[in-house]
């Protein structure tokens, strides 16, 4: 074999090294930012749900009891309305004097 042909397949070779190292290090390094997630998140204090009996104002409405009493572990005002009825055996109307049981969160444990 001439020394050109041999130069040529070590030249060959050499760049086809270089192209698997390069692809190998490429694909690593997508799977490096694919798998890992660089955001910080804290853990939230445990939760515990308890009742309370809440007597009904004038004026007072479902929702606008929701709004006093529901925090973020509810994915919405409707869910929370929907528990209050169901716990409650309610339909939409309340009456003055009523006393009703709304669920609420909190981290002391009771």
């Amino acid at each position: 074999m001439s020394r050109t042909k041999k130069l040529r397949r070590k030249q060959i070779k050499r760049n086809r090294r270089i192209s698997l190292c390069m692809s190998i290090l490429s694909v690593s390094f997508l799977l490096a930012i694919f798998f890992c997630n660089f955001q910080v998140v804290a853990e939230k204090p445990a939760a515990f749900k308890y009742y309370t009996e809440v007597r009904v104002d004038r004026g007072d409405t479902l929702w606008s009891i929701a709004d006093r009493f529901m925090s973020e572990e509810y994915t919405s005002r409707r869910a929370y309305v929907s528990e209050i009825q169901k716990i409650n055996n309610l339909g939409c109307e309340l009456q003055y004097g009523q006393k009703i049981l709304v669920p609420y969160y909190s981290e002391d444990k009771k």
